[in-house]
């Protein structure tokens, strides 16, 4: 009964929206500054990385269209063809996570996906701000990461398919560590490209003075990571 990081997160924007939207407020803004938003929405996307591919989790599982990260001066970094849905409630964003859940979890293997820990999975919530006609004036997005776990070959054992799916969890790991490692230092360098999350996370962990000199204008990332540190003896090595 006790809900999670996501959904209070999803609750407290939905209220945030709804304030915005309140209808004295929106005449408020029509009749000041033109180009002041009239209107915002919550959208939600949900992503699964496997194998460093990018994978829809609202859309249809047998589809065949291809998703990339790409990065727009307007908006940032986004996922091309990606499904995004608007939501007004904590209800429609439970539909939308049991769709998540039914769609693809039934269904990988006839996609050729198996289910696997060492998938990354992204639940991205994004705010848009939107002017008299639907047109997007801005956006600001939070991006939930269940980051898949790290694993030594050797005491796993993992071998063909297994092996592969661990080499990459553990890429996805070292990849992070090392854009943490550049983006809180001076290097010139940062390697986001490296793989497919971190490439897609580059907004929330870029440094703003590298987006205001490529843009002219400025992001302000924030990073929380929470870790779930196993207090087994055998586990020690992984913890340390």
């Amino acid at each position: 009964d006790t809900p999670g990081i996501i959904p209070v997160c999803v609750n407290e924007l939905l209220l945030c929206v709804e304030q915005y939207n309140r209808p004295e407020k929106v005449e408020d803004r029509k009749s000041s500054l033109c180009d002041t938003p009239a209107r915002a929405e919550l959208r939600v996307s949900f992503v699964d990385i496997y194998n460093d591919r990018i994978m829809d989790m609202l859309d249809d599982p047998t589809s065949k269209k291809r998703h990339y990260v790409k990065l727009a001066p307007d908006i940032g970094t986004y996922v091309e063809n990606l499904t995004e849905t608007t939501i007004t409630s904590i209800e429609q964003y439970k539909q939308c996570y049991i769709k998540r859940c039914n769609c693809w979890d039934n269904t990988n293997a006839g996609f050729g996906i198996p289910a696997s820990s060492r998938t990354a999975k992204v639940v991205l919530l994004t705010v848009v701000w939107l002017d008299p006609n639907g047109t997007r004036l801005s956006r600001t997005k939070a991006s939930f990461v269940d980051l898949p776990g790290s694993e030594r070959i050797y005491k796993s054992g993992a071998v063909g398919s297994l092996l592969k799916e661990a080499m990459y969890a553990n890429k996805v790991l070292t990849t992070l560590l090392d854009v943490l490692v550049a983006t809180s230092g001076k290097g010139a360098h940062v390697p986001y490209r490296n793989c497919t999350l971190t490439h897609l996370l580059q907004d929330e962990m870029a440094k703003p003075k590298d987006w205001r000199r490529r843009f002219d204008w400025e992001i302000h990332p924030n990073i929380v990571i929470i870790g779930n540190v196993s207090p087994c003896e055998d586990q020690r090595s992984e913890t340390n």
